[in-house]
């Protein structure tokens, strides 16, 4: 029965993320404490728990190196599953910096004003 289950593991296909995966800037820069976002890239690309993870198509692929090669993986780590929207992190250094450049700075009293409630 072992050799059954063994023979069943060994035969199942590796899936595996065959696109190009462009990367203008490596630069990781920090999402939260556990994870950090591959800078300018085409794809949605995190660095944790030790490897970088490429999202697509609802799914996570695992590589070693930011340019692959990148095995799915059916059971990603937590600090992988709590990126929520993981395609908002395509080009991630370049339109945050392009939506700090577009802020306006309200100044605190209109802030107050503003506000639903006054705590």
């Amino acid at each position: 029965m072992l050799a059954g289950v063994l023979a069943a593991c060994a035969s199942r296909p590796v899936e595996m993320y065959r696109e190009p995966v462009t990367v203008h800037s490596a630069q990781l820069v920090p999402l939260d404490p556990d994870v950090s976002v591959v800078a300018d890239a085409d794809q949605p690309i995190v660095f944790t728990a030790g490897s970088f993870w490429l999202f697509h198509d609802a799914g996570w692929y695992r590589a070693a190196s930011v340019r692959g090669p990148w095995t799915r993986d059916a059971n990603p780590p937590w600090q992988v599953k709590k990126v929520d929207q993981p395609y908002a992190l395509v080009h991630y250094d370049r339109d945050h910096d392009h939506a700090q450049a577009k802020a306006e700075i309200v100044p605190e009293k209109q802030k107050r004003k503003n506000q639903m409630f006054d705590f």
